[in-house]
């Protein structure tokens, strides 16, 4: 893998390897044909249109024949590329943009190799004059016809960038020539003085990490805590926990393809993957049945004729069925293995019982809602209907709908910006005049609306066969004359393929490399909680921009082998966990910058605190009335969660509601775990193995009890294990300040019950009554009423210190 940091003054001396090379691909030519005048311009008589590379290096004015070794490589990639040329030039000069029959023609960052690519043709471009000017500055200021017009003008701080990449391409060949070079037997990283073999206790991942940005990795047992948590919602097995303890990194990659296999982490991923489908706005707020046409499925409300108490339940079920059928494809995938691209390919839907109900092709008696057979999912073929994965699903379509003037342009752009990391909204960055264009049909022939419908309005196009509704209703009339024709990357669907207009899209554009980054950047995203860096976001900042240029070329490594290895998702997902990206520890040398961006300072989402407060203590946050989640259901919202219609983005820093919400749930879930454990048998608790409750830290004539202090130190260093996934000794300051807590807490409450302060009864909602799963009253003789001697209300103090701890809401 490429690591490359780069010194961001540019004044670093150029030498030989400094950019890595990569083979040429069909499709990287620099300088393609082009049968566009306005592009290819005549220079004029007696113009110099020959490229001389040789040509001697230019002087640095006031210098005596010193020249200024800057690195082209090094300047497009921090300079250039992020002020300029990524994010206004490659509106138009990309593969989708107006000038992509031009001689200048980019390839966004998400293209492997882009870069290398990039820098070609710029070099070209910058190397190619006219009266001794080079045409990259000549273009953008339309001193020689450019088709865009004049973008910069003299003076712009654009046009000294480009200056300056010119200069440094000009001085490219002597700063090589002149550099001094490294002697082979010598390795200036290595102190001649160290055994470079000398294990320093580092964890070998068998990848390069990021020189200088203050991070190191968690151990694979830690990793593997946080990996099942996330992956899975629950904590890693004895045995799994065991294997990766023994065997270090290699057992780690095991013990996860063996976490991956099990349907918790399907399940996982279904909760994930809304994040970028957001098709659970129909679930959460029961609107899936208005979603299927009614008129082609009449039986949508199948259960209105049955005869039966269980009305609202058939409802419930069919509208789930509807609204998640995207999300259990993904799931079928990598439940089944598939590859990644049927997402987009799959020529089959996926249903189960209410499904097919709904649709009306089932057939059979109707089952009973609790049936486990009617909720199995499998693969369907509905009869005359073109699958394209989750293009064609009608929650999909739905979520993303379109008007009569909007043409499905919405579904164009989310169909590019999720699949193929894509944002045409990004394309125009010079300012639309806002007072109206003159320009019959803008969008077609508009300079200032062409920039984004020349990529938008072909993909919209393809999705003609569905209406506004999302159904599938091929238009009598054809599509608009008044757009472009329906295609992608710039070839237009064959008209035998129009019927199958979709499924054409989904094939063509999994073979388009763009596929395979966006899905390593979503999942990046996905497991990280953390956007992928960008030029905007690491901005000036020398170590985010560092940080930028080593994630790049990881998403490029990673995409590039997901290709090679079909596309299997589940790879990427290890790829990301055995990452820094994922499992960086964040050490005092970390700038605060990157701290946000790598690494276990995750918090989590309602979801996912849901499961973390049920795997480490044994018991859900559930509202007694009706068993529903206070974090998924009750206080989704409240605690920075989305409903997928209105809300779409996480918080992902707490807020004082938030803080109120994780404060009152562990008060509340003390009081529930603390008496139920403590009722166990020791062997079969999940917090308080080590100790009973009368094992106080303070004798009754008020001194301390040693050799009860054993135990409870034991406790507590199980106790920091369990909740926050910290192995401390006994001594560890850690444990002391929490056993003074307990020790306060007890002493303080045994004081209140002896002087009447406080009753010895535990609170109603504390007391053991009824099983925490059933509901059911239990028999008296295991009921929990008391608390004598403060015990266990001295314990939930340290179980409410530990459960509102940063460390245990994060991950």
């Amino acid at each position: 893998m490429r690591i490359r940091l780069l010194a961001l003054t540019l004044l670093m001396a150029c030498g030989p390897g400094d950019r890595q090379e990569r083979p040429s691909r069909p499709g990287d030519d620099p300088t393609p044909d082009s049968d566009d005048p306005l592009e290819q311009p005549d220079p004029g008589p007696g113009a110099d249109t020959d490229v001389d590379t040789d040509e001697a290096p230019t002087e640095v004015p006031g210098d005596t024949g010193m020249v200024e070794c800057v690195d082209p490589a090094d300047y497009l990639q921090t300079t250039l590329w992020p002020q300029l040329v990524g994010t206004t030039c490659i509106a138009c000069h990309s593969n989708e943009g107006l000038a992509k029959t031009s001689n200048l023609v980019l390839q966004r960052t998400a293209v492997p190799g882009a870069m290398d690519h990039n820098l070609d043709v710029l070099t070209q471009m910058a190397l190619k004059e006219q009266d001794g000017e080079s045409w990259l500055l000549l273009k953008p200021q339309n001193l020689v016809p450019h088709g865009g017009g004049a973008i910069l003008s003299s003076g712009d701080a654009g046009v000294q960038l480009l200056q300056s990449f010119i200069t440094a391409v000009a001085n490219s060949t002597a700063c090589e020539d002149e550099s001094p070079g490294v002697d082979p037997g010598e390795n200036p990283g290595v102190d001649p003085g160290e055994d470079p073999s000398e294990d320093t206790g580092a964890v070998d991942t068998g990848m390069e990490e990021p020189e200088g940005l203050g991070l190191t990795l968690m151990s694979p047992v830690s990793t593997l805590r946080k990996a099942t948590l996330v992956l899975a919602g629950r904590l890693p097995t004895a045995q799994e926990e065991a294997q990766v303890r023994a065997g270090g990194e290699s057992a780690l990659v095991y013990t996860l393809w063996q976490v991956m296999g099990d349907d918790d982490f399907a399940d996982r991923m279904v909760v994930l993957l809304n994040d970028v489908f957001l098709t659970d706005r129909w679930f959460v707020r029961n609107e899936g049945i208005g979603i299927l046409d009614i008129n082609r499925y009449p039986s949508v409300l199948w259960w209105q004729d049955v005869e039966t108490d269980d009305l609202s339940r058939y409802f419930v079920l069919t509208n789930e069925a509807i609204t998640r059928e995207p999300l259990m494809l993904a799931r079928h995938i990598l439940r089944e293995d598939r590859p990644w691209t049927e997402i987009l390919t799959a020529d089959y839907m996926m249903a189960n019982t209410w499904l097919e109900l709904a649709y009306g092709v089932y057939e059979g008696d109707i089952p009973l809602p609790d049936d486990p057979a009617a909720n199995e999912w499998h693969e369907m073929d509905l009869e005359d209907y073109p699958h394209a994965g989750v293009l064609t699903t009608v929650s999909f379509l739905n979520r993303y709908p379109t008007t009569s003037t909007n043409r499905n342009r919405h579904r164009s752009w989310f169909f590019y910006k999720t699949f193929l990391d894509t944002d045409i909204m990004t394309f125009a960055n010079r300012p639309v005049d806002t007072t109206g264009t003159q320009v019959a049909n803008p969008t077609l022939n508009d300079p200032n609306c062409t920039v984004c419908h020349t990529t938008m309005d072909p993909v919209a196009g393809l999705f003609q066969n569905w209406n506004l509704e999302g159904a599938y209703r091929p238009p009598a009339d054809g599509w608009y004359d008044d757009m472009l024709a329906p295609g992608f990357g710039g070839v237009d669907i064959p008209d035998t393929e129009l019927e199958e207009a979709l499924p054409w899209l989904g094939a063509q554009a999994v073979l388009d490399p763009r596929f395979d980054v966006a899905s390593v950047k979503m999942v990046l995203k996905l497991l990280t909680g953390v956007e992928p860096l960008t030029a905007d976001t690491a901005g000036d900042d020398p170590v985010l921009l560092a940080a930028l240029l080593e994630q790049d070329a990881w998403i490029s490594d990673v995409a590039t082998e997901f290709r090679s290895r079909g596309h299997d998702l589940k790879w990427v997902v290890e790829q990301v966990v055995v990452s820094h990206w994922f499992r960086a520890i964040e050490d005092d040398g970390a700038a605060e910058s990157l701290k946000q961006r790598t690494g276990a300072a995750r918090f989590l989402s309602p979801e996912e605190l849901h499961d973390k407060i049920e795997a480490t203590v044994g018991m859900p946050w559930i509202r007694p009335a009706d068993g529903a989640s206070y974090l998924k259901k009750v206080y989704n919202l409240m605690y920075g969660g989305i409903d997928s219609h209105l809300i779409t983005e996480r918080l992902r820093e707490p807020s004082s509601v938030m803080e109120s919400v994780a404060t009152l749930m562990a008060n509340d879930m003390a009081c529930k775990v603390v008496p139920r454990d403590f009722m166990l048998p020791t062997t079969q608790r999940t917090l308080f193995p080590h100790v009973e409750m009368d094992q106080a830290p303070i004798k009754a004539d008020g001194t301390a009890d040693t050799v009860a202090e054993v135990d409870i130190r034991r406790n507590l260093q199980w106790l920091f294990l369990r909740l926050l996934g910290e192995d401390l000794t006994t001594t560890d300051p850690e444990i002391d300040a929490a056993y003074d807590l307990l020790s306060d807490a007890w002493v303080q409450g045994r004081d209140d019950i002896d002087d009447g302060t406080v009753t010895s009864n535990l609170p109603w909602d504390c007391q053991v009554r009824e099983d925490v799963w059933t509901g059911a009253t239990l028999p008296s003789d295991q009921m929990v009423k008391a608390d004598d001697d403060h015990a266990m209300r001295a314990w939930m103090t340290v179980v409410i210190y530990l459960l509102t701890d940063y460390r245990f809401l994060h991950e």
